[in-house]
């Protein structure tokens, strides 16, 4: 019986290749086009059309060479479907993102996927090599057909782009740019693939990845006066992924996720800031907006001015970068690049022969130990960890799930992120004596989908803000600088930090900046925090 099904689809196919043919494109056109809704183009009906012609050319090169392009094809949909399920809209920062994540990361967000899709993409991919091999046939004709066909966009997109006609405005100057209006005019898997390829080979010669960067002369117009710093250490640790409204010293009660954090809330040693949020929801640009002058709609200021950290060092500041995080990649450059201004820096992809540092947030531990016996009066820390990252599961040990039994794996997280400052601020306490502490997180999370999603809502931008001052000044400047909105944004950072290193800053800029909210969303256009995209 099995004998005769394999012959009868064997007869099938040799008699009614076309067809199948027809089929097998008409199936990718149809999940291309699925990829092409759910990105910013209004062409989604002309890049299905394109790309329903390219598994006839890659028939009609022969069995092999169909067999292993279809196959290539077909793996790249099915990653870019699963990338578009899970974010629901993918911009380029989504796929900047993906190519900008080191080994670790992407190991641990492939295993949050359901076994079954995994499966299913196999057998998917299987069947096309399979079925790609059997009615594969050199036809010298149909690759010119086709081929013509496949070259009308590239000759469109050169028309527009090299000759520079139509209604689109593209800086010549950079590829990445190029790329991205190319992305535009093709959605979809090829529009995805090209800028991602883009991307990752794309020559970085501009000064962001200069190492050691170069030093700059100019100060933000902000800043109008100088004098010794107010405070003589400031340990300021970056958090990853942490939604607040999980923090039991935001009021969950769910789980006992800070345990810590409450008793030393309850002990008026930490103060909360509520009602704080970032400025963006990717750490691609969060970051930089604390560390430096870039914010939304003005992200040139990153490689024009001094930032925070540059002008800790003017002011006679032994500066430390402590990460887990790496700062290499593409995604993760704007903050490597500030991190190497510091007179110290280790990360897991610098500086490290020594140390030790992983993505594991413990492994920075024994290297803050040390450098907090630093003997110079006045020290800025900035620790940058991974905190509760996707995926979740292994940002917590088995402490955390003991302690929190029946919690979620983002709850455990935030339980490890409790421990993990527990034992910074102990060690600060024996060792710097005098300092100010401050905690936040890059931007928040949607729990279960991640961050940097176009219609992700609020909680991608929902942080914690915790000040440890003895004095309670900074914890009372923090609310003074809140925006007349109600809402703490992480862009008041900087000033924040700047008073505390000794920097007078103009109060006609703060109140200018109180009286505006803007975010960077990760389509990479500014709103309003209040009028953030929520649904398509």
């Amino acid at each position: 019986m099995i004998n005769n099904f394999i012959i009868n689809v064997k007869n099938f196919l040799k008699r009614d290749y076309f067809l199948c043919k027809i089929l097998y494109c008409f199936f990718i056109s149809i999940l291309n086009f699925y990829l092409a809704e759910h990105s910013a183009t209004h062409h989604q009906i002309r890049s299905s059309l394109e790309i329903f012609v390219l598994p006839f050319f890659f028939f009609s090169l022969g069995a092999i060479p169909s067999a292993i392009l279809n196959s290539i094809l077909i793996s790249l949909i099915l990653f870019d479907i699963v990338v578009t399920y899970k974010c629901g809209f993918v911009t380029n920062q989504t796929i900047q993102a993906i190519i900008g994540t080191n080994k670790h990361e992407i190991i641990s967000m492939l295993q949050t996927n359901n076994v079954a899709v995994i499966l299913l993409s196999i057998s998917l991919i299987i069947l096309s090599v399979i079925f790609s091999y059997k009615i594969g046939k050199f036809n010298f004709k149909t690759i010119v057909v086709t081929g013509i066909v496949l070259l009308i966009p590239v000759a469109d997109i050169y028309y527009m782009v090299i000759m520079g006609k139509g209604n689109f405005k593209v800086k010549m100057a950079l590829v990445k740019d190029v790329s991205s209006f190319v992305r535009k005019k093709i959605p979809g898997v090829i529009g995805d693939t090209e800028y991602a390829f883009v991307q990752f080979i794309y020559p970085h010669k501009d000064p962001l990845f200069l190492s050691p960067p170069l030093f700059h002369q100019k100060r933000d117009v902000s800043v109008i006066g100088q004098h010794k710093g107010n405070t003589h250490n400031i340990v300021f640790i970056m958090g990853e992924s942490s939604l607040a409204s999980r923090y039991g010293v935001y009021g969950y009660k769910t789980q006992d996720t800070t345990p810590y954090l409450n008793r030393m809330v309850v002990d008026n040693k930490l103060c909360v800031i509520p009602h704080s949020h970032s400025a963006a929801p990717m750490t691609t640009f969060s970051v930089p907006m604390t560390f430096s002058f870039f914010s939304p709609g003005k992200p040139d200021l990153l490689l024009a001015e001094k930032n925070l950290i540059e002008l800790a060092r003017d002011n006679n500041y032994k500066t430390f970068w402590i990460a887990s995080q790496d700062g290499s990649s593409f995604y993760a450059r704007t903050y490597g690049y500030i991190s190497e201004f510091s007179n110290y820096v280790t990360r897991q992809d610098f500086n490290n022969q020594q140390n030790g540092v992983n993505w594991r947030d413990e492994s920075l531990l024994p290297v803050i130990k040390e450098k907090f016996l630093d003997k110079n009066p006045d020290k800025f820390y900035v620790i940058h960890i991974m905190g509760s990252h996707e995926n979740y599961a292994d940002k917590r040990t088995e402490e955390d799930i003991l302690a929190l039994p029946n919690a979620d794996e983002y709850d455990q997280s935030i339980h490890r992120t409790d421990r993990i400052l527990h034992q910074i601020i102990d060690m600060a306490d024996r060792e710097l004596g005098n300092y100010v502490l401050v905690y936040t997180s890059d931007h928040g999370e949607v729990v279960g989908k991640g961050h940097g999603l176009q219609y992700g809502g609020y909680d991608q931008y929902n942080i914690p803000m915790i000040i440890g001052d003895p004095t309670d000044k900074y914890c009372h400047y923090a609310e003074k600088i809140r925006n007349v909105d109600g809402y703490y944004s992480s862009l008041m950072n900087k000033y924040l930090l700047l008073d505390m290193l000794g920097y007078d800053i103009d109060p006609k800029v703060i109140e200018a900046d109180r009286h505006t909210d803007p975010v960077l969303h990760s389509d990479d256009k500014v709103y309003q925090y209040r009028d953030i995209p929520t649904s398509k």
